[in-house]
């Protein structure tokens, strides 16, 4: 090692790709042949978890010595994940290492106070990339979020926005104020999302974002993936027109506990660049899926197809075998938790052993019995 320096350690480091490899160079090199900045990001492997350039941060292990340590990696250009609990270290994170914050985590909410802390801090944060929120259901939410969603409609860096809706727990005294602080969020919230050129990546889960919507929602048309998680929705047809709004969505998943079909058949024809689709959880049973198959099966590019736990009987086997046969590149499909009998299950083993592009096949809990199934040749 009598060549070696510093220095040149630094850039070999630095030109690794897996972070495995940097932890170990990092651990068997002594202290003398690394950089201060190389040395800080090995301290650093003792209080955050360090998957390099990435470094995970819990809001309780920024402190003067990680603040540090933080200072003197950040000439590496470090990629940092914050986990945002009350927001006080958070703040004092950020004038020192604004720009290398790409990803914040807040998963519970914020009182009000150190929500418009949390907005300004989030507004120096010139490199974020992923912001995951949780917002409360309480009327001064408003006071904060309002800023904090109209910069997300002018911030060119984020691309992955993840939004969770916390429950309405107002007294039932406060239950008319509520509901119009609630259409304002949900107002503000697709005025942002709809403003917004940059958004790839949208998760949503809310127990309701559509009380009174307007022909003016919009999704972003930059965006790719779509996940939306809710319980309350009361109608299909104004997310099929939203949903519309984003011709290139590459992947959706919607959770909702129902879907009526006819709009969701409008959605599926009209995104054609669909590659991953999943309704789990929707419980439509075979009467209502049907037309929804028939859609599916018409998507060229389809690689994923979840249909988990939505009571899928025998007579939606048929509709399944066109989807078969017709999706040509199609690698994973998910029938699990359905109600798909031993006989269902024997005219859909022969299509599925034929598909030569399947990797990953999930058939568990349905209704049939294993031991119906020995005349099946495969």
């Amino acid at each position: 090692m009598g060549r070696w320096t510093p220095e040149l350690v630094e850039a070999v480091v630095l030109y690794l790709e897996r972070p495995r490899d940097v932890l170990f160079v990092l651990a068997s090199l002594p202290q003398g042949l690394l950089t201060l900045p190389l040395q800080c990001v090995a301290q650093l492997t003792e209080m955050a978890v360090v998957d390099w350039p990435d470094v995970h941060l819990d809001e309780s292990a920024i402190d003067a010595r990680s603040l540090d340590l933080l200072a003197g990696a950040r000439r590496l250009a470090p990629s940092i994940t914050v986990n945002v609990q009350a927001g006080d270290a958070f703040q004092q994170l950020v004038p020192l290492l604004a720009g290398c914050i790409t990803r914040v985590h807040i998963p519970s909410a914020v009182p009000l106070p150190a929500g418009l802390s949390v907005q300004a801090a989030l507004a120096q944060c010139t490199a974020l990339r992923h912001l995951s929120l949780h917002v409360p259901s309480k009327p001064d939410a408003v006071s904060w979020l309002e800023p904090l969603l109209q910069r997300l409609a002018a911030t060119e860096t984020l691309s992955t926005l993840d939004l969770r809706f916390g429950r309405d727990t107002i007294p039932l005294i406060q239950s008319c104020v509520f509901a119009h602080v609630a259409h304002w969020l949900q107002e503000a919230l697709w005025s942002a999302l709809g403003g917004s050129p940059f958004l790839t990546d949208l998760v949503l889960e809310s127990p309701r974002l559509l009380a009174r919507p307007t022909p003016d929602y919009r999704m972003p048309r930059t965006l790719r993936f779509l996940q939306w998680k809710a319980l309350h929705e009361c109608s299909m047809v104004p997310v099929a027109a939203i949903l519309r709004s984003a011709p290139n969505l590459s992947s959706l998943a919607l959770s909702w506990g129902h879907l009526p079909p006819s709009p969701l058949v409008m959605v599926v024809r009209d995104l054609r660049c669909l590659v991953s689709v999943s309704f789990s959880g929707n419980r439509l049973g075979s009467k209502v899926f049907p037309p929804v198959l028939q859609a599916i099966a018409n998507l060229p590019l389809l690689e994923t197809l979840c249909l988990a736990d939505n009571q899928l009987a025998d007579s939606a086997v048929p509709y399944l075998l066109r989807v078969l046969a017709e999706c040509s590149v199609l690698r994973t499909l998910d029938v699990s938790q359905n109600a798909i009998s031993a006989t269902g299950l024997a005219s859909l083993l022969p299509a599925l052993a034929k598909k030569p592009t399947l990797a990953q096949i999930k058939l568990e809990n349905n209704c049939y019995v294993l031991r119906n199934l020995a005349h099946i040749a495969l």
